[in-house]
Formats: structure tokens, sequence, C-alpha cells
């Protein structure tokens, strides 16, 4: 399973089964609200050992599957150096 999909098993828990693509829109789409979006960003830091800097906890980096899937590169290329 590579990571677009591992983000996407989370948000289909998170949403009770709602189907959701890479690039929709998550947060003007109303999938998750700001109680959902925390519990998201819980979910990540434990699926894959890290913890988000407070600069990167802002909407526009949860928007999509597809910018999730960025900054999770981002913080585990960043570990791993």
């Amino acid at each position: 399973m590579n990571l677009n999909e591992e983000i996407l098993n989370i948000l289909t828990v998170l949403t009770n089964g709602r189907k959701i693509n890479s690039d929709t829109s998550i947060v003007e789409s109303g999938i998750l609200d700001s109680a959902s979006i925390l519990e998201l960003i819980n979910m990540l830091e434990d699926k894959f050992d890290f913890y988000f800097d407070e600069q990167e906890l802002i909407l526009e980096n949860f928007e999509t599957v597809n910018k999730i899937e960025g900054i999770i590169i981002k913080k585990i290329s960043s570990k791993n150096s």
C-alpha cells in the first residue's frame, strides 16, 4: 500500500466510509470539520511516527490527500536525514 492509499484509508475511517479522491477538497467541501482535522493530525502522527511543527498546522497543508501526502513526505525525509 502506498502513502496516498494509507492516507485515504485513514480518511475513510474518519468519515465512516465516505469515498474521497486524492484531489478532493477535504476542508472546503465540509468532509472534515475542525475537530476531525485534529483527529486526522493525531492519526497521521501516530501512523507515521512524527509530529507536525506548529507552523505546519495550517489548513492549506490538509486541504487534499495530495497535499497531506506532500507534507508527510517532507516530514519523513527530514526525519531520515
